[in-house]
Parts: C-alpha cells; structure tokens; sequence
C-alpha cells in the first residue's frame, strides 16, 4: 500500500510501514539557486510518479513535469524550446539518451549510463551538478567572443580590402 511517501506491507505476517522519500543533494539547491540567478527557468522532467516528483520540486522550488516516458522528456523539450527558446538538459540514464540529444545543450552526469554519455554534448566527469553553472558561464562566454571575433573580422575585411583594391595600402597588410 502506498501513499504521501509511505509504504505498508505485510510479509511473513510482520507487518512494517516506511517512508521512502528521494534524497536531494545539498548541491542541488545551490545549482538551482545559480541557474535562476542567471535568468534562466529551471525545471524538473521525471519518469517518477506525480506525487515523488512534485514533492522534490517544491523543496527546490522549481516546475516540474512527471509520468514522463524518455519520449515524453522529448516532446516536453521541443515544447519548452519553443516558448522559451534554447534548452539545456542533465541527465544520467539510459532512458535520459534521446532528450540529451534533443535538447540544444545535452549534458551528462560523470555516472551516467554510456549511452547518456555518447548522447551528451558535455559530459561531467566527477558526476557533480554543481559545474553545471559554470558549465553555462562558460558556453555563453565562447558565444560572446565567437560575436566579437566575426564583428572584428568583417569589419576588417570591409575596411582593408577595399582599401588594397584600390592601391592606397599594400595588398600584404589587408
């Protein structure tokens, strides 16, 4: 018999009742509170049922979305990419492999299955959440000098080469 995280059973005619509850990570608030800090909408996405999984999102203060085959996970991205643009997934399971390739920023746990792996598109080695952060810092960084770079490199050409076609600088030095 299940209910509200308790389980009763009878075996051998001992009767017992426990409270099964997932555990969080004490990092796990820490990585949220930094993603939200950062702009972002931070969501939860279970095969767990709705009770366990909504029990977990309210301590973590996140939205979340249960009863999800790996495809529904899927279906969910495609939904959330178009009301909220890029999305990024962490996983670690067999069953996360086709939403970690789904998603536009894929990233698997250090303990996570090999197809998880093979699926991601950054993978965490020591297996700890608390560099995915980081992990966004830095892929926004590499966006950012990627712009500036192509913005330098079109404004040079358009202003040199123009100028060595018409001979008032050497052709070396555009």
């Amino acid at each position: 018999e299940k209910g509200e995280g308790w389980i009763r059973g009878v075996v051998d005619g001992v009767e017992g009742k426990f409270f099964v509850e997932d555990e969080i990570k004490g990092s796990a608030f820490k990585v949220v509170e930094s993603l939200k800090g950062m702009g972002l909408k931070v969501f939860i996405m279970s095969g767990d049922n709705e009770e366990n999984t909504k029990r977990v999102a309210e301590k973590l203060k996140v939205e979340y979305f249960a009863n999800l085959s790996p495809y529904g996970k899927v279906e969910k991205v495609r939904e959330l990419r178009e009301k909220f643009g890029k999305v990024a997934f962490v996983g670690d399971g067999i069953n996360d492999a086709p939403v970690l390739s789904e998603s536009d920023m894929g990233i698997a746990v250090g303990r996570a299955t090999d197809l998880a792996i093979l699926s991601g598109d950054i993978i965490i080695v020591r297996g700890d959440i608390e560099l995915v952060p980081e992990i966004i810092k830095i892929a926004r960084k590499t966006r950012s000098r990627i712009l500036q770079n192509l913005l330098w490199a079109f404004l040079y050409n358009s202003l040199l080469i123009p100028t060595a076609m018409t001979g008032f600088i050497p052709p070396e030095l555009s």
